[in-house]
């Protein structure tokens, strides 16, 4: 008897808790599982006969407690709370466990969570699992029908939720596996507080979410601690009304001017493909991801093919982008005004513009940003902007790195940007005579870029590493300029157009690590190559070598303002012979020369001078350095940087050699000459 009430109390809670709808079996195979039928020859107890048809009848007993229904079959239910069932098994609507709420008489049916019944009755679901998901209030995920007021009510009740202590908590909108249709507006997320969408498919971007409304397919205005993972954004060209931008997230106002939300929100693991509108957002087309001042933002393993992938600006008034635009929500106010767009974290990004006509990420007015990603054009179709990051209005505390392809130029400066740390590979370029980074009007400073090309052809094509195109047709300063900065390519070999003649002369406290490195302090421009090298061989006389080259300050058409001067000081060290010879020597040596340029463009030069700081000849019978003389020539543009070096003694034939360091100082109103070798 003790043996069979121990295997009852085990049983009990499993019958229990298998109490099952439709056609229920005499005896259920659990059930059967632990009862012991005897051995050949044996027979039960008469106390334990009929056990099996006992629990047979207690298991009827309790699925009797429990109906299954249809979520429109349980809403036509018209039993009282005397009668009625105390569970409910729904099969439809992601099906889902419904328990009687007797005392509650006021909550309404929202499909998802609450069911009311013909007789006034609630039914409530019990949520086993983390999450709320989009189907229990009706989505079909079937690509056909409009999902979107199921979703809302979904997202609607995840914000509802309340946390006794006050805090917030993340509630996740769950996405089934499906293709899920938005038409009319926005999926409504604004002002939320914690309420999480995740495509629920796995790690793959298997959920797919078709956005016809017009404007955003999610709006997450005003939102804190929110955001969505796992979904592939869909905006065709061909709906009625496609979606122009992906997901917008911003800082929203109440009608008092109170800001509102706009922090800690995140972007993960998503896939935009949107179809190219060039009417859209004002003329800038499709826009995969829009961030108006939601700070502290996260954004990883994302994917965008759209006209802009990403565009953050401290305003909602986009007119700095020369587009008379301003983005709204259609649900809540944007805050206006100018404020903090900042503390902006992007990892793994691809980024592939549409069309030759935008860039793929513009940041406006953005402070503490990290990129690290990939950006290209998926075709070259149409006319429009060759770079591939637009840098509007101040920036600042910017570390952008990876890959710049099938652009001709990497960013555009605009107003004041400090303490950029830019850092690409770049290849594919379509148009190689484009600079790579333009300056025009722009101020960079406390900064470093630094670029290397995979593709070494795409280099020299009267290109510049740095542009600021002419003011005033070539006759006035450049507006921008380049301040206590480091700018780096060691593969760029020609230094004429580094950096552009009138950008140099604005600048100040620069270097440039280019092949042949140089700097700027104060008005001097430096070189920073120190290597010997070969001026010709002894002949017993004279011997004249070009040492290095710069630019000319070309005339301007002003021809009144075309006056200034040029300065050149050498520093180094003039050798002469060799280890194996029959003597050897070197000299120790400053000098400088400078030449008059005078309005109409005649040159007068002054006579050089030439300091020796030591001598040191092993047999000056044999070898001897007589005089060092600098010398200035120009030609086709270019001024040329000579040596006289004059060698006596008895030995003719030895090798000459300089090494050292050129500086050169340009003092014109416009331009600014660079060195080159």
């Amino acid at each position: 008897m003790r043996n069979i009430l121990l295997v009852f109390s085990f049983l009990f809670p499993i019958l229990v808790s298998c109490g099952q709808g439709g056609k229920t079996p005499a005896v259920s195979d659990k059930v059967r599982s632990k009862i012991q039928e005897p051995s050949s020859g044996q027979s039960l107890p008469a106390n334990v006969v009929g056990l099996s048809e006992k629990l047979a009848i207690q298991e009827q007993s309790i699925n009797k407690r429990t109906g299954f229904f249809s979520v429109t079959g349980l809403r036509s239910y018209s039993a009282n709370v005397a009668t009625a069932l105390p569970v409910i098994n729904t099969s439809d609507f992601g099906g889902g466990l419904f328990v009687l709420d007797p005392m509650d008489a006021s909550t309404a049916d929202n499909t998802g969570m609450c069911l009311v019944t013909r007789s006034g009755l609630r039914y409530k679901r019990q949520i086993t699992g983390a999450g709320i998901s989009v189907k229990w209030f009706g989505a079909k995920g079937d690509g056909a029908n409009n999902d979107r007021p199921s979703i809302q009510l979904a997202v609607d009740y995840a914000r509802s939720i309340a946390v006794p202590n006050g805090s917030t908590v993340r509630t996740e909108v769950l996405f089934p596996f499906g293709t899920y249709r938005i038409n009319g507006q926005p999926v409504n997320v604004t002002n939320a507080n914690g309420v999480y969408l995740r495509g629920s498919a796995g790690r793959g971007f298997n959920v797919q979410i078709n956005g016809n409304t017009g404007g955003a397919i999610f709006d997450f205005t005003g939102a804190t601690l929110s955001g969505c993972e796992g979904f592939t954004f869909l905006s065709a060209a061909n709906e009625s009304a496609p979606s122009t931008i992906g997901v917008l997230f911003a800082l929203s106002q109440d009608t008092k001017g109170n800001r509102i939300g706009g922090l800690n929100c995140t972007l993960n693991n998503c896939y935009f493909q949107m179809s190219h509108l060039p009417t859209a957002n004002g003329g800038l087309g499709s826009i995969a991801v829009v961030n108006i001042r939601s700070e502290e933002f996260g954004v990883s393993n994302v994917y965008t093919s759209s006209t802009v992938g990403f565009l953050y600006t401290s305003k909602n008034n986009l007119s700095d982008l020369g587009v008379s635009y301003s983005v709204q929500s259609q649900f809540t106010a944007i805050a206006t005004g100018i404020g903090s767009m900042g503390v902006i974290d992007m990892q793994n990004i691809s980024i592939q513009t549409q069309t030759k006509t935008q860039p793929g990420l513009i940041l406006l007015g953005t402070n503490s940003v990290r990129f690290h990603g990939y950006i290209s054009r998926n075709n070259e179709k149409g006319k429009g902007e060759e770079y591939a990051i637009w840098l509007v209005n101040n920036n600042d505390n910017l570390n952008l790195s990876g890959t710049v392809e099938s652009f001709s130029s990497i960013a555009r400066f605009g107003a004041v940007n400090s303490n950029l740390n830019l850092n690409f590979i770049t290849a594919g370029h379509t148009d190689t005579s484009k600079p790579i980074f333009i300056c025009t009007g722009a101020v960079v400073k406390d900064s470093r870029l630094t670029v290397s090309f995979g593709n070494l052809k795409e280099l020299n094509n009267g290109r510049s590493f740095l542009y600021h195109a002419p003011v005033g047709g070539g006759d006035n300063p450049a507006t921008g300029y380049i301040l206590n900065s480091t700018l780096s390519c060691a593969e760029w070999s020609d230094n004429r157009l580094f950096m552009s003649p009138n950008l140099v002369k604005s600048s100040a406290n620069f270097t440039a690590n280019s092949g042949q490195p140089f700097e700027k302090k104060g008005p001097w421009i430096h070189s920073l190559v120190n290597y010997p090298k070969l001026l010709g061989t002894d002949k017993k006389g004279s011997v004249i070598a070009s040492i290095t080259h710069f630019n000319q300050c070309d005339k301007r058409t002003k021809s009144t303002e075309n006056g200034g001067y040029y300065a050149v000081k050498i520093s180094g060290v003039v050798d002469v012979g060799g280890y194996a010879s029959g003597g050897s020597g070197s000299v120790l040596f400053e000098s400088s020369i400078s030449i008059q340029q005078l309005g109409s463009g005649q040159l007068q030069v002054a006579s050089p001078s030439t300091t020796i700081m030591s001598k040191s000849l092993a047999s000056p019978s044999y070898i001897n350095i007589s005089s060092i003389v600098p010398t200035l020539s120009f030609s086709n543009g270019l001024g040329n940087v000579n040596l006289t070096v004059k060698v006596t003694g008895a030995n003719a034939g030895e090798p000459i050699r300089f090494t050292g360091q050129v500086s050169i100082l340009s003092q014109f109103k416009v331009n600014q000459s660079i060195l080159f070798d």
